[in-house]
């Protein structure tokens, strides 16, 4: 949170090429994808190494409904 307040950009690539989004799908953290989609993340980013799997498509795969819940009504 404290980042994402200072200017954190929520679309960064890390690990794996992921955005924050696709962390906070792993970990399971509705909290935090709702708090990345209010600083601007945006959901249909797909990652260019893996599957190329959007965060949505991840929370669907491992039956995280409320992220997936959450990631679907941003788009």
């Amino acid at each position: 949170h404290i980042l994402l307040e200072h200017g954190a950009d929520p679309n960064m690539r890390g690990v794996n090429d992921w955005t924050p989004l696709h962390y906070a799908v792993s970990r399971r953290d509705a909290e935090a994808i709702h708090l990345l989609l209010l600083s601007g993340a945006d959901p249909s980013l797909r990652t260019r190494v893996d599957d190329y799997e959007t965060p949505l498509e991840g929370a669907e795969e491992a039956g995280f409904e409320a992220g997936a819940f959450l990631l679907r009504e941003a788009m």
